[in-house]
Order: structure tokens, then sequence, then C-alpha cells
């Protein structure tokens, strides 16, 4: 019996140990605390002042029509619906096509991570001269560095030899350099 009561006791002690061990992050650089992660943002334009028709918006293999007149709600509808967006992932804003650019931002569960551009194609857009349309980024993406680490995990910037304390909550870090 006072075996068994000695391997349990060990047993909690690892336990505690490695719940409360987090070891040295190392990081090429300054991390990025919750507050410096950012949102991609892209913006829809359609060129060529097109009169009808309807372009296509495509992301990580799956397709959405809009058309061309499109409004940003309509935008933000259809990349809703593609798998790899999802409802609640993406907001719209601006508009409507091809007067005026759409702006489109990632939010919900592809908020602050880079990601692909939205892709589109303006080959069922007609009349106007040569329409077309494009996506471009307006502001890449950033992920928090570590954003699972525990309050109090220790990172090492290992370019500049720069020493960080996470003051904030796992999800939510807040980098503190420390040892200045």
């Amino acid at each position: 019996m006072a075996s068994e009561e000695a391997r349990i006791m060990s047993l909690i002690e690892l336990d505690n140990v490695i719940e409360g061990s987090f070891g040295i992050l190392r990081n090429p650089g300054p991390p990025v605390s919750n507050a410096g992660a950012a949102s991609a943002v892209q913006s829809l334009a359609v060129s060529g002042i097109p009169t009808g028709g309807t372009l296509s918006l495509s992301y990580r293999g799956s397709t959405a029509t809009v058309p061309y007149n499109a409004t940003s709600a309509q935008v933000q509808a259809a990349l809703s619906g593609l798998p790899g967006i999802g409802a609640g992932n993406v907001t719209a804003s601006g508009g409507p096509l091809p007067g005026a650019a759409v702006t489109i931002t990632f939010a919900g569960r592809l908020a602050n991570q880079p990601l692909p551009l939205v892709t589109a194609s303006g080959t069922g857009l007609t009349g106007g001269t040569s329409p077309s349309a494009s996506v471009t980024q307006t502001t890449a993406g950033v992920s928090a560095s570590f954003s699972n680490a525990g309050t109090g995990q220790i990172l090492e910037d290992t370019v500049n030899g720069v020493t960080y304390e996470n003051k904030g909550a796992p999800g939510t870090p807040t980098w503190t350099q420390i040892g200045a």
C-alpha cells in the first residue's frame, strides 16, 4: 500500500511540474502582442465600366458568382457561402460595384492571421470597355505570436537577444520586454 501511495504522489508531483513548466519560446524577431494582431483586409474592384454580366470570386478552390453591380451585402453573402470562409468569418463594406470598390475584411475564425487573396474573374462581365475584376490586399493579416502561451510564459527574440514575458492570458498574449 505504501508503494502505491508513493507512486501516486510521484505522479501528482510530476503533473505539477509539467503544468507549471513553460520552457522558453524562441522567435526570430520581436513578438506580436494580441493588440498588434490584424485581420486581413482586401479590396474588390471592377474596371472598364461593365453594364451587365457577373464576376466570379474564388477562395481556396471554391467559387461564387455575384452580379456586375453587386452591393457589399451581396459580396459578403457570396463569400460567406464558400466552404473556406463560412458565415460570420467575413464582412464587406463600400460599393456598390462597379462604381466603388468593396472592402472585404476577414473576421471570426479567420481574424488576425495571414490569409490568401480572394481571386476575382471578370470573364462574365459584359458591355463597357474591356471590363475586368481584381482583388488587392489592403492590410496583411497578422497573428499574435504564440497566441496560446500561458501567462508568465517567456519568449526570447533570437535575432535581437531581447526577452519578453506574456502578461496577457492564453489566447490574448501581451508580450512585455523584461530585463532591459
